[in-house]
């Protein structure tokens, strides 16, 4: 698409005519570029702008995928390791927070102008991720892979039903075939390898938290 006011290169030349330094008056002011029969101004720095963005979102398709991979391989390295689950959890959130500090750097000291209300929230999110990964590591350990994973993925649906049951927020038709959508494809991966022998019934369960 075209951008900003179109100036016909016939005008331009008429400008010439009347004013002998009309260019080197132009261009101080504003980049130019040709393009067909018309000079389309372009902001300073827009390119730069343009340059960035394309950056940013390469480094995200970047982290992304590196998310993917990392999390899809959690159940896998449980199984490997033969630590207890509070120990696991310990080393996996002391870990990260010393991986992802530095990226947080300076905004690390916006945590000590936080309100008491916004520190309690704080603090109780962080205690349901260790429960989660609590829970989810020894549902690993309680029931094969397959199991853990497939039920983990019910979590949207339970959360979807928490919307509304406590906040009377209706799922929307696009939520709700995404959700049906994810479902079926984690079924249609891991359905031949679900396993309901009773000894698995707690590391099944464990897995829905």
């Amino acid at each position: 698409m075209l951008t900003g006011t179109l100036i016909p290169v016939d005008a331009l030349l008429v400008n010439r005519t009347t004013n002998p330094h009309w260019l080197t008056e132009l261009l101080p002011s504003r980049l130019w570029r040709l393009k067909r029969d018309a000079v389309i101004p372009a902001e300073p720095g827009q390119s730069m702008i343009d340059s960035a963005a394309m950056d940013a979102t390469r480094k995200a398709w970047l982290f992304l995928f590196v998310g993917i991979v990392a999390a899809s391989q959690s159940g896998n390295l449980v199984r490997i390791g033969d630590a207890s689950p509070f120990a696991i959890t310990t080393w996996r959130l002391a870990l990260a927070s010393l991986m992802l500090a530095p990226l947080a750097g300076r905004h690390l000291v916006e945590l000590a102008r936080l309100g008491r209300r916004d520190m309690i929230l704080l603090l109780g999110a962080g205690i349901a991720l260790a429960l989660h990964f609590f829970s989810w590591i020894a549902a690993v350990q309680h029931t094969t892979v397959a199991n853990a994973s497939i039920f983990f993925s019910i979590n949207p649906v339970i959360t979807a039903l928490a919307g509304w049951l406590f906040y009377r927020e209706m799922p929307s038709r696009r939520l709700a075939l995404s959700i049906a959508l994810g479902l079926g494809g984690v079924l249609f991966i891991g359905i031949s390898d679900l396993d309901f022998a009773p000894e698995r019934f707690a590391g099944n369960a464990l897995s829905v938290l």
